[in-house]
C-alpha cells in the first residue's frame, strides 16, 4: 500500500483521496491490537489511560496498552510525542487520581507495552507535547484546565528532569494544541473555545522571535483539535472534538495554509501524537570530496529515497583548538522527496583556512527523523604554493565585500585599502601571520560611492587591486 505522506507538492485539489485514507487511521487505531510486525512508521496516541500504536503503511493496529510505571498508579494521559535524537516517546501523565488543572508529570514510554520511566513533575495544567529535533528542543504549552482567563504558557521542559522554561504566553481560549513543523520551523499551535460556536484560532509560531502569526482557517470547519502531528509535506493529522449535536470525536486533516477537511467519527478523543519512521529513507550509493584551493565540493548520489527532506552538511575540524568532536552546520541541500531514480548533488564549502577537516551528511526526513553518513577520508587544505590576492566579492558592493588572499611562508601581513586619491582608508590586516589562506570582511558603510583600491604586503610581495563601492 502506498504511504500517503510521502507524496510531494500536496494542492488543496488534491487533498480528498489521500485524507480518506486518515480517517481510516483514527478508526483503525481503536480496533483489537495485534502483535507488531515490521512495521515502517507508526502513529502513536493516547486516550484515558492508554498508548495506541498503528502502522503507517498498512494502517493496521500494533498495539493498545494500559500506561503503567512502577511505584505510582497512572490516572491519566494528557499528550505523547516522538523525540528523534534520543529515539524516545515522552508523554504527559496524571498521577494518583489527578486530572484536569492537577500536577502532570512528565515520563518516557514504551508504546507497545504501555510502561513508563519516570522523569519528574513539570507543574500544573501542562497538556500539549512537541519535539524540535532541529534545536533539540521539547515544548509543552498549558491545557484548557487553567484558571479562567490565564495566558496559556508555551515552556521547554528539560527531558532529564521534568523543569519548565517558560517562553511566551499565547492566549487565553480553553483549548490548546501544538505541534512541530520540520517543514518550516515553527510550533503550530491549536486554540478555540469549548462552547459552542465559540472562537477556533491557529497560529504558527516562530521559535526565534516567539511571535504567533494566524494562519486564516478554511475547508471544513473543526470545533476543537485535541491531538495533532506533522506528517510532512506541509500536511497535519490530527483529532477533533465537535460540540454539535454532543461531544463527538472525528479525524480531519490541517495544511499548514489552514485547509481543513473533516472525514468520519472516530469512537475516543485521541490526544498526542507521536510519529516517527524508523526505516532509514535513503539509500547513499557514493559520497566524495574535491578540494580547489581551500575549497571543498561534497558530491553524492542516493539510488533511493523516501520521504527525504534535506541533507544537512556538518563540518569537524581539529585545527586551531578546534575539537575534532565539535561539529557544525556548513549549509544544507534540499532533499528530492520519495525517489526511484538516481539522484546527484554537490555542495560547496568556500574559504577554509589551512588544516584538516571531517564531513558528514545528516539526512533528515520529513518527519524529523535523522541518520548520519560520514566521509570516509579526511579532507586536508593546505598552503598556497606563492602569494597571491583575490577580486573581491562581491564586486561593486554596498557595503560589505569579502578579501581573500593566500601567503606561502611565514611572515608580516599588510592588508590596507586606499581611495581613489591614494589616502588610507583602512587597515583591514597588520600582523605576522603564517602560511595559509584567509578571507577577510570590507564594511564601507562609512564611505562614499566610488572606486577604492586594496593592497597585500607581505614577505617583499606587493599586489593591488580595485573594487567599486555603489550606494
Amino acid at each position: 500500500m502506498k504511504n500517503i505522506f510521502t507524496k510531494k507538492d500536496p494542492e488543496i485539489k488534491k487533498m480528498n483521496s489521500g485524507f480518506k485514507i486518515i480517517m481510516a487511521f483514527f478508526v483503525l487505531l481503536i480496533l483489537t491490537a495485534v502483535q507488531p510486525g515490521n512495521s515502517q512508521a507508526e502513529f502513536v496516541a493516547v486516550y484515558a489511560d492508554s498508548i495506541y500504536v498503528i502502522d503507517n503503511i498498512t494502517f493496521q493496529p500494533l498495539s493498545i496498552s494500559k500506561l503503567t510505571m512502577p511505584s505510582y498508579t497512572v490516572s491519566g494521559a494528557a499528550s505523547v510525542t516522538w523525540n528523534s535524537d534520543d529515539i524516545n516517546y515522552y508523554v504527559i501523565l496524571y498521577l494518583q487520581g489527578g486530572i484536569g488543572i492537577s500536577p502532570v508529570y512528565l515520563a518516557r514510554v514504551d508504546p507497545y507495552t504501555g510502561v513508563c520511566e519516570y522523569i519528574g513533575l513539570m507543574g500544573d495544567g501542562y497538556e500539549s507535547l512537541t519535539y524540535d529535533s532541529d534545536a533539540g528542543k521539547l515544548y509543552a504549552i498549558s491545557n484548557s484546565e487553567a484558571p479562567f482567563g490565564q495566558q496559556r504558557q508555551l515552556g521547554i521542559v528539560n527531558i532529564n528532569t521534568a523543569a519548565v522554561t517558560p517562553v511566551g504566553n499565547y492566549g487565553a481560549d480553553d483549548s490548546h494544541v501544538i505541534s512541530y513543523n520540520y517543514s518550516d520551523g515553527m510550533i503550530y499551535h491549536w486554540s478555540g473555545s469549548e462552547d459552542l460556536g465559540g472562537d477556533r484560532n491557529l497560529t504558527k509560531i516562530n521559535l526565534t522571535t516567539l511571535v504567533a502569526t494566524p494562519v486564516p482557517l478554511s475547508g471544513s470547519p473543526y470545533d476543537r483539535v485535541t491531538g495533532a502531528v506533522y506528517v510532512g509535506n506541509g500536511l497535519f493529522a490530527a483529532a477533533d472534538k465537535s460540540l454539535f449535536p454532543g461531544s463527538v470525536f472525528r479525524a480531519v486533516s490541517i495544511s499548514s495554509s489552514g485547509f481543513t477537511e473533516v472525514y468520519d467519527t472516530i469512537p475516543i478523543g485521541l490526544k498526542g501524537f507521536g510519529y516517527t519512521d524508523p526505516v532509514l529513507p535513503v539509500e547513499l550509493s557514493s559520497f566524495n570530496s574535491i578540494v580547489n584551493k581551500n575549497n571543498v565540493t561534497l558530491n553524492w548520489t542516493t539510488s533511493e529515497e523516501k520521504n527525504n527532506a534535506v541533507f544537512v552538511i556538518e563540518r569537524s575540524s581539529a585545527e586551531s583548538g578546534g575539537n575534532p568532536h565539535v561539529w557544525n552546520k556548513a549549509g544544507s541541500v534540499e532533499g528530492n522527496g520519495t525517489s526511484v531514480l538516481t539522484n546527484n548533488y554537490s555542495f560547496t564549502d568556500y574559504n577554509l583556512s589551512s588544516g584538516k577537516y571531517n564531513y558528514r551528511l545528516k539526512q533528515v526526513d520529513f518527519n524529523g527523523n535523522f541518520e548520519y553518513f560520514d566521509l570516509t577520508s579526511e579532507v586536508v587544505i593546505g598552503v598556497p604554493s606563492k602569494f597571491e590576492l583575490s577580486q573581491n566579492y562581491p564586486n561593486p558592493f554596498n557595503p560589505t565585500t569579502n578579501l581573500e588572499f593566500g601567503i606561502s611562508d611565514l611572515g608580516f601581513v599588510s592588508l590596507k585599502v586606499f581611495n581613489a586619491s591614494g589616502k588610507e582608508v583602512a587597515i583591514l590586516v597588520n600582523e605576522v601571520k603564517p602560511a595559509g589562506y584567509y578571507s577577510i570582511s570590507f564594511d564601507g558603510a562609512n564611505l562614499s560611492s566610488g572606486i577604492y583600491f586594496y593592497t597585500l604586503e607581505a614577505n617583499n610581495f606587493s599586489i593591488t587591486k580595485k573594487m567599486l563601492l555603489v550606494k
